[in-house]
């Protein structure tokens, strides 16, 4: 059944070159038809049809050479000199092809009325100009359709980014306002506040509503300088930082083209969040997050480590929801052009390993 499915398109395809032909033979008829009656011969429309029909048949039989060609050899490709050989070549190629698809079948016919190549010359002669173009108005269907296909499919695509970085900045809106982060957050301003640190409690109220803010920005696009990125993540791990109270450390080492570099908006908080969450938290001796970004042959590497438990500690073994969305996104965004990897970090721990192309805005 499923074969079946598959090949209707197909079918549908020839029948519509085949209904193009009976069509264009009819045209053809017509016009035979209207010259007969102002002083040519009388046409018989079967027969006319009959002896028009195979020349527009081997036509459409011979379309989807030239949409063969159209596809291997783009105009618009890499090498354009070769694409517009190639295509002289095919037309040339249309051409004899359909003059001696033509000839077999009217030798046929007729019996061997007329020597073959007299026949095939005669109706080379005749029909290469109509082969040339209906090869070049075949090549150009095939292009516009590659265009529409392509242009549909840039909006599909651009449609599912939208979604995603929407999906992004409420994943990192919840992540910031859930129950167990706000708490001990607020619990940090209220042991501040006891101590009369107002300094620390206006420190840390601050970058709780910065953090806010940056998840609910609509005027943020799909990516945003590495810079920026890290300026967000340092806020959240600066929380972390006095809820921990002395446990946590915070390394950051990026390099300067790094830091001016394009990545996806919001795809490093999981990362940072996972390594609180499964690496610090977990874990109650001083722990370590280390965040390290630096450009490597046109792409930027950016490792987010933790000196935690590791990978073989989480039952998700780097395969929870937040990796996944990061995963789905990059692929969104980059294609065969990235790369998450987990692993163990050079210090023990965890490490997330994020390759993404290297672009400048």
């Amino acid at each position: 059944m499923d074969d079946q499915l598959k090949s209707w398109p197909r079918r549908w395809t020839w029948l519509g070159l085949c209904a193009a032909a009976l069509l264009l033979s009819l045209v053809e008829t017509g016009q035979i038809y209207l010259r007969s009656t102002i002083g040519g011969p009388p046409v018989h429309w079967l027969p006319a049809v009959g002896n028009a029909l195979p020349f527009w048949l081997m036509l459409a039989i011979l379309t989807p050479f030239a949409v063969r060609l159209a596809r291997r050899w783009p105009l618009d490709g890499g090498r354009p000199a070769r694409a517009i050989a190639a295509h002289l070549l095919g037309a040339a190629a249309f051409a004899i092809l359909h003059a001696m698809s033509v000839t077999v079948i009217n030798m046929v016919r007729f019996s061997g009325a007329v020597s073959p190549g007299t026949a095939f010359s005669k109706i080379l002669s005749f029909a290469s100009v109509i082969d040339v173009l209906v090869y070049s108005a075949i090549v150009g269907a095939t292009h516009a359709l590659r265009y529409y296909e392509e242009s549909r499919e840039r909006e599909r695509q651009a449609a599912a980014l939208r979604a995603s970085l929407v999906e992004a900045r409420l994943a990192g809106l919840r992540a910031q306002i859930n129950p167990h982060v706000l708490f001990n957050t607020l619990n940090a301003v209220s042991v501040l506040a006891m101590k009369g640190d107002s300094g620390a409690v206006v420190r840390v109220v601050g970058l709780l509503s910065e953090i806010l803010r940056s998840c609910l920005d609509e005027t943020r696009g799909q990516e945003a300088p590495l810079a920026d990125e890290l300026t967000l993540v340092e806020q959240y791990l600066e929380i972390q930082r006095i809820r921990f109270v002395d446990r946590l450390s915070i390394e950051v080492n990026a390099d300067a083209d790094a830091l001016k570099a394009l990545i996806p908006t919001l795809v490093l908080q999981p990362v940072v969040e996972n390594a609180v969450t499964h690496g610090i938290a977990n874990d109650p001796r001083p722990g370590r997050i280390s965040i390290t970004a630096h450009r490597v042959d046109g792409r930027l590497h950016v490792t987010v480590a933790d000196s935690g438990p590791g990978f073989g500690a989480s039952p998700h073994r780097g395969r929870g929801v937040g990796l996944s969305s990061v995963r789905a996104r990059l692929a969104q965004l980059y294609g065969q052009a990235q790369a998450v990897t987990t692993g163990p970090g050079v210090h023990g721990g965890a490490a997330v390993a994020i390759v993404v192309p290297y672009r400048q805005p």
